[in-house]
């Protein structure tokens, strides 16, 4: 079946990056179906659109086997390996540190794949603000120096 280009869809360039970097697929067992990178295109297309993974569009393949390849890279750090070299080769791209350390959103806080968050806070004279991180209700732990 083919597919229309959806805006999270990786390039042939970013494909190229990431490939090297999903696991093989298990040598026992049935041979995958599915196409990884259609697999990678549909978790990208989930995580961005916040849908359900049964909402996923019908060109994408099955929503439980794109659960499944989700849940284990994601379980293994293949995502989390994934999503930085794609992060570091925007940051090349606009000509930013590939290296970042932590990144603010607009909103004030960002997710991280530990279950964290990032919080921007601001001192109460605003001359200032802190990037703290939160886990579990625990207590902040301070990023670097005031931002």
């Amino acid at each position: 079946m083919s597919h229309r280009p959806y805006s999270t869809d990786l390039t042939d360039e970013q494909w190229a990056i990431v490939a090297p970097l999903l696991p093989l697929p298990r040598p026992r067992g049935r041979r995958p179906t599915a196409d990884r990178r259609r697999v990678l295109d549909a978790i990208l297309y989930q995580t961005k659109n916040a849908c359900t993974w049964r909402d996923l569009p019908r060109d994408f393949p099955n929503h439980t086997t794109v659960y499944r390849y989700f849940a284990r890279w994601r379980d293994d750090g293949t995502l989390a390996t994934v999503y930085e070299a794609l992060h570091r080769r925007w940051h090349r791209e606009v000509g930013r540190d590939e290296n970042p350390g932590v990144v603010d959103s607009p909103h004030g806080t960002r997710p991280l794949l530990d279950g964290s968050v990032t919080v921007r806070t601001k001192a109460p004279d605003n001359t200032h603000a802190h990037l703290m991180r939160v886990k579990d209700n625990a207590p902040a732990e301070r990023f670097g120096e005031d931002v």
